[in-house]
């Protein structure tokens, strides 16, 4: 399976490249920490990659498709169950008092937690389906048996109850969850809220696909950042209980997960019509502005995959930084097999910033250097400096 995926993406992901070979590239990259898990990153194109001990061009592995297709079938997701219908507004959570999650809690009642059982069933049945769909139209590129470990929803209001039942999960009882909900709310609502005015006034100047790409951008950062709450830019913003912190995070988070399915809907008709966006078509920022939806368009991973396929072989033309290319990689693998490459994704445990799975833990430093990564203590210290990562 692993090796299969290999070969098909391609480039500097060719399952036997050399990491002998891969220490003697050249070129000089800027990282910079964006927000945990993320860099953003500045460097040069790559040398040719060696496979089975002869180096090829990049840009020979693998040709582009001839023309991009969106071939993602919609899940047919099921309805919600009777617990959670009065807080659905046009296909949306409309959360309201949060009863409808009290059984999820011990001190609840037998009536309670049926229903937060029954919402429960409903989530794992949209989960289902999805999973079903996109296998399918992972098959349409040649690819079977995919994990789909990480993939998040792409149905909007299962995404939207899976953020609650998530944020929820931090809290012993249901009245200091309904608390912290409280106080978070009001200073959520007024932070996204502006970033939507803000993008939205950016859009609607927007003429090119440039300036959508960087329009778009002003939400998708903003979003990233309020993750990062009390840290930063937004150490100066209003404070909030610990508690609170947690739940603000949690509606961050599902506002910023609704916002990168807009964005995926939209790249993929972008990608659709041009091609990939490059950086002699739309500049450095916009097409880098292109990666970072991609990279949040886990709810879609065939589009990932396909969209990595156009962009391997411009890579050793310029017109893709290389660093983009090992991000987007790693990020799709982790969701079709649960590990990466590159060592570019991370989680917070117990207070550090570890590394998610590698595919080769022996040979991840050449991966990296040959990309134009730092090696990995110190991006894992870059991390750990931004202070975002406490133990519980």
């Amino acid at each position: 399976m692993q090796l299969m995926l290999l070969a098909l993406l391609g480039g500097i992901a060719v399952a036997d490249a050399a990491p002998a070979d891969a220490q003697t590239a050249s070129g000089r990259c800027v990282t910079e920490v964006a927000a945990p898990g993320m860099a953003v990153s500045h460097c040069s194109p790559p040398p040719p990659v060696a496979v089975k001990g002869r180096s090829i061009p990049a840009n020979s592995v693998m040709a582009p498709e001839p023309s991009f297709v969106d071939r993602t079938p919609q899940a047919r997701t099921p309805p919600p169950p009777a617990a959670l219908q009065p807080y659905v507004r046009a296909g949306a959570l409309s959360p309201g008092d949060y009863a409808w999650i009290r059984g999820r809690f011990p001190s609840a009642s037998g009536e309670e937690k049926a229903a937060a059982a029954s919402v429960q069933s409903w989530l794992d049945a949209c989960r289902e389906a999805e999973v079903a769909e996109t296998r399918a139209s992972l098959a349409a590129v040649g690819i079977a048996t995919p994990s789909l470990e990480e993939m998040p929803f792409r149905d909007r209001l299962c995404g939207q109850v899976a953020g609650v039942h998530a944020g929820a999960a931090n809290f012993p009882s249901f009245e200091t969850f309904q608390q912290a909900m409280r106080a978070a709310e009001p200073v959520a609502w007024t932070y996204l809220n502006a970033v939507r005015v803000a993008e939205g006034v950016a859009r609607r100047q927007a003429e090119t696909v440039r300036d959508e790409l960087l329009a778009r951008m002003v939400g998708e950062q903003a979003f990233r950042f309020a993750i990062s709450w009390g840290h930063g830019d937004l150490a100066a913003g209003p404070q909030l209980s610990e508690t609170a912190v947690t739940t603000l995070r949690a509606q961050v988070r599902a506002a910023a997960a609704e916002r990168d399915r807009d964005n995926t809907k939209w790249l993929k008709s972008v990608v659709e019509k041009n091609g990939w966006p490059t950086i002699s078509s739309v500049g450095k920022n916009a097409s880098q502005a292109a990666w970072l939806m991609l990279q949040y368009a886990g709810s879609d991973p065939g589009f990932q995959v396909r969209a990595l396929k156009l962009m391997q072989p411009l890579v050793a033309r310029d017109e893709v930084q290389r660093q983009h290319y090992a991000y987007a990689y790693d990020g799709v693998m982790l969701t079709l097999t649960g590990k990466q490459r590159f060592g570019t994704d991370t989680s917070c445990r117990a207070g550090r910033w570890i590394v998610k799975p590698l595919e080769d833990e022996s040979k991840v430093e050449a991966y990296r250097k040959a990309v134009g990564l730092p090696p990995l203590s110190e991006y894992l210290g870059q991390l750990q400096a931004a202070g975002q990562c406490r133990a519980r």
